[in-house]
């Protein structure tokens, strides 16, 4: 008896394994859209709400005030995942200058506004920059104002990688 299951059993997986293979038609992938990323204008913009109202405090760095270089390594770090050096004299070294006219989302704008002193914000668009001001704290100013046009230094597009969305300012 046991015999005569092996012989079947043998006799089945035999059978089973020289059928002719069962084709199976390829399942056609979905497509997976990427969520539409938000711009960089639009980050910018929400970093400027976040941290709204947060006074200015030289070398502050956190809700509790924060000072302008401050700011942008915070916000460079929490947009671009890219780590901007601390002071607002090593950020000015860095990048590319670029003319008033060509700026994009995501560039820092520097002004000398006294002849030691240096602010540095990041323009978002529609010639606004995002800054720790000394005096109103975390806000958006216009570079049209008469005060940051008098004293607008220059700007700096940054040598992000290429996966970084500061290369185009739609995407991240």
């Amino acid at each position: 008896m046991k015999k005569t299951i092996g012989i079947i059993a043998t006799a089945g997986l035999l059978m089973a394994c020289s059928q002719a293979p069962v084709e199976i038609a390829p399942v056609e992938k979905a497509s997976i859209q990427e969520p539409t990323p938000l711009t960089i204008e639009q980050q910018l913009r929400a970093q400027a709400t976040h941290w709204k109202g947060v006074p200015y405090r030289l070398g502050g760095n956190n809700n509790q005030g924060i000072d302008c270089s401050a700011l942008m390594v915070k916000v460079f770090d929490d947009v671009f995942n890219y780590a901007l050096p601390r002071t607002s004299e090593l950020q000015a070294d860095i990048g590319q200058e670029v003319s008033r006219q060509q700026l994009l989302p995501g560039d820092l704008v520097l002004f000398k506004t006294s002849s030691l002193q240096r602010h540095i914000g990041v323009y978002i668009g529609k010639e606004e920059f995002l800054h720790a001001s000394t005096r109103q704290g975390v806000i958006i100013s216009s570079l049209e104002n008469s005060y940051w046009a008098e004293n607008y230094w220059m700007a700096k597009r940054l040598p992000l990688s290429p996966a970084s969305p500061i290369q185009s300012p739609t995407v991240k």
